[in-house]
Formats: structure tokens, C-alpha cells, sequence
């Protein structure tokens, strides 16, 4: 469990040591049956730039605000974000897109990691 107080790189090791944690509480099966329920139950969002990825375990998500006050849909604001996994495995990519629904236009970013429980972190960590 993180300590609420924890704070700056301190969280972060602590997040780190929990996402280790739950990876060592998996089952030790076997390892292509463990890495095909590692994939597919969410696929990589159409307007990623990235190719040969697949999105992570259940790192995905949308999100969407909605500001009832304005009572119009150009308000509507969603951020999605993903933790997508190189095919060989070697690189691991935090990619969100935000933006407002009534618009075409969207901004993109894409963060790279050499370490899986990095790029974990950094999910995780914008929920924090």
C-alpha cells in the first residue's frame, strides 16, 4: 500500500515497489499463456503514431469532463491514455491524446521508457 504522504520521487518508489510486488503475486504458469493474457483485451487507439505495439495488461483509459454549466458540447473535454508495449518487448511507450470532442484537432504525446515498471509508474502516477 502507498503511504498518502509520501511525496515527489519518494511516491514513486513507492508505486514502483507495489507495481513490483503485484507482478511477483502473479502465477508463474506458463510464460506464453501468461503473455497472451498480458494482450488483447483493449486495442491500440486508431490515431496512435506508434506501430508494432499493444496496449499492456488493462493500461487504458478515457477520460471525459463535461461542464453541464456551459450546456453546449463545445465544452466537452476527453484525455485518453495508454501504456503500449513494443512487439519485442524492449520498449515501453506512455502515449495520451487530449482534446475537445466538438473539435477535429487533438494534441499527442508520447513519453518512452527502456524500463516496464518505469513506464508503469508513469501511468499510474497520473492518478495519484
Amino acid at each position: 500500500m502507498i503511504v498518502p504522504n509520501v511525496s515527489g520521487k519518494g511516491r514513486n518508489l513507492a508505486l514502483m515497489d507495489e507495481i513490483k510486488q503485484r507482478e511477483a503475486n502473479k502465477s508463474k504458469g506458463d510464460e506464453d499463456l501468461a503473455r497472451s493474457r498480458i494482450f488483447g483485451t483493449f486495442k491500440v487507439d486508431k490515431e496512435c503514431e506508434i506501430k508494432n505495439v499493444q496496449v499492456l495488461e488493462d493500461y487504458s483509459c478515457h477520460l471525459q469532463h463535461n461542464d453541464i454549466s456551459y450546456n453546449d458540447d463545445q465544452q466537452t473535454r476527453f484525455y485518453t491514455m495508454q501504456l503500449l508495449e513494443r512487439n519485442d518487448g524492449k520498449k515501453w511507450f506512455v502515449w495520451t491524446k487530449h482534446g475537445k470532442l466538438a473539435q477535429e484537432n487533438f494534441s499527442t504525446k508520447v513519453k518512452e521508457h527502456f524500463n516496464k515498471y518505469d513506464a508503469m509508474v508513469e501511468f499510474e502516477s497520473r492518478f495519484i
